[in-house]
């Protein structure tokens, strides 16, 4: 009889949970106002007057022209509105840079400043079932279901 040697499973017998986790980290977002004694009313809607308000930022290209790079760890932020300190400097340099090459009425009365947030994410992720093995195309057709994961036997490939 030979020898073989012993390897620890790959996959883990019960993996009803895969894991969780929270994180916390500082954000920021960027409000911007007037000291202009008439509002501005922006293309899309905003509206910059006396008040601070939030300026929106969104993934991919802005209302405003600009596509700052986000790190993909902070990207869970930008759903809401929030960036690193550096992303945020280059939103609030970009709109200011916007306004100026838009010549907006007032555009030199915009005052920008940042608010540091602590942003708090969770997750968990948890199993619901396992599929057949996929080993013909018949499988496919005939649509797909998943099972509780059995760990009573260990199924060997057909």
């Amino acid at each position: 009889m030979a020898n073989h040697k012993e390897y620890p499973e790959i996959e883990l017998h019960r993996s009803d949970t895969h894991g969780n986790g929270t994180l916390s980290q500082k954000m920021y977002k960027v409000e911007v106002r007037s000291s202009y004694y008439d509002p501005t009313v922006i293309d899309n809607g905003f509206v910059i007057d006396f008040a601070w308000r939030t300026l929106p930022i969104v993934r991919g290209p802005s209302l405003y022209g600009m596509n700052v790079p986000v790190a993909n760890f902070d990207r869970d932020g930008v759903d809401h509105g929030l960036v690193s300190f550096t992303a945020a400097q280059a939103h609030r340099w970009a709109f200011l840079a916007w306004l100026e090459a838009r010549q907006i009425a007032g555009s030199i009365c915009i005052q920008t400043r940042l608010v540091q947030v602590e942003f708090h994410r969770t997750h968990s992720i948890k199993e619901i079932g396992v599929s057949d093995s996929f080993g013909d195309a018949l499988n496919l057709r005939n649509g797909v279901q998943f099972n509780p994961r059995n760990d009573a036997t260990t199924e060997k490939p057909k």
